[in-house]
């Protein structure tokens, strides 16, 4: 795996060229909510997408903090790249992994138990709140897939490299599509279709990160005497992605605030919320996206 210094040459060349990727992955990563909203819109009906989109804000919300420990790993990670720390890179790495799985666990625990208790507090309508119960359930189920994917994706990208975590969302997010459809179509499953749609994909988008990261011959290869929680590595893991993480979910609280206030209108006000929201969830990844690439080079002219 080819790495990138940012420690030379001009910072905003430097900027633009690594955030480019960096976008297309994130906007990519909403076109899977956004893909499962479409086609159920074009092969079931509203009271599906409705379904689906009654859990769009609570799932962002739910995953934030977990998702911020991965920016907590990217810059601890790309600190010791700077500083040309091979080792401390890789338990590094290996921390990462392990926390991944474990805040993947954890999230599937608490989802699936309190799915519906958690759509019921959101003003879901009663006539979808099984189907929304049910999507939610599923997509958790996959939650140590997603968030293990996440990491790797950052661990790939804190070395420099956004642009082989782009290619890999893209593969996900194409699979994502014909299996919506093959579900859809095929099984006639409805919100349990794009659910496994979304976990089979990022399924596939997680082997191929792993793959890559299994042969790094440098800083981020995948090591199994480093697959195991290490104190320094974990305290600064979260020293950072905690207060990120924190901050990001106030986003997301006021998404989760309207969304439980348009819930209370009617199935069509949901509908109508889900197809929206997506268009709101552009603007503020491009922000994120551009931000985490510019924590990657602070880190690694740091560690320098």
């Amino acid at each position: 795996m080819k790495n990138k210094n940012f420690t030379q040459g001009p910072v905003f060349r430097a900027l633009v060229i690594y955030s480019f990727p960096l976008i297309v992955t994130r906007l990519v990563q909403i076109f899977f909510h956004a893909a499962d909203v479409a086609v159920l819109g074009i092969m079931a009906d509203d009271a599906a997408v409705a379904a689906v989109g009654a859990c769009g804000t609570l799932i962002h919300l739910m995953v934030s903090l977990f998702t911020a420990l991965a920016t907590g790993a990217n810059v601890l990670i790309s600190h010791r790249v700077g500083s040309g720390d091979r080792e401390g890179a890789r338990r590094a790495v290996g921390t990462a992994l392990v926390i991944s799985f474990l805040s993947g666990v954890l999230l599937m625990i608490v989802a699936v138990l309190g799915a519906r208790q958690f759509l019921i507090w959101m003003n879901c309508q009663e006539e979808i709140l099984d189907q929304a119960a049910t999507y939610l359930r599923i997509y958790f189920m996959g939650m140590p897939v997603i968030m293990m994917y996440n990491f790797s994706a950052a661990i790939l990208r804190s070395v420099g490299d956004s642009m082989r975590p782009m290619i890999y969302m893209v593969v996900a997010g194409s699979a994502n599509v014909v299996l919506n459809v093959l579900f859809i179509v095929v099984l006639k499953l409805t919100v349990e279709g794009v659910a496994l749609a979304t976990v089979c994909s990022n399924f596939i988008s997680l082997i191929l990160a792993l793959k890559t990261l299994s042969r790094d011959q440098n800083f981020c290869r995948v090591e199994k005497k480093n697959l195991r929680l290490r104190k320094e590595e974990l305290f600064e893991i979260v020293r950072v992605g905690i207060p990120a993480g924190i901050s990001g979910m106030f986003y997301y609280v006021s998404n989760v605030v309207i969304a439980t206030q348009v819930n209370g209108i009617s199935t069509d006000a949901m509908t109508a919320n889900a197809i929206s929201g997506q268009f709101d969830g552009v603007i503020y990844q491009i922000g994120c996206a551009i931000a985490s690439a510019t924590m990657v080079m602070v880190g690694q002219n740091m560690g320098a």
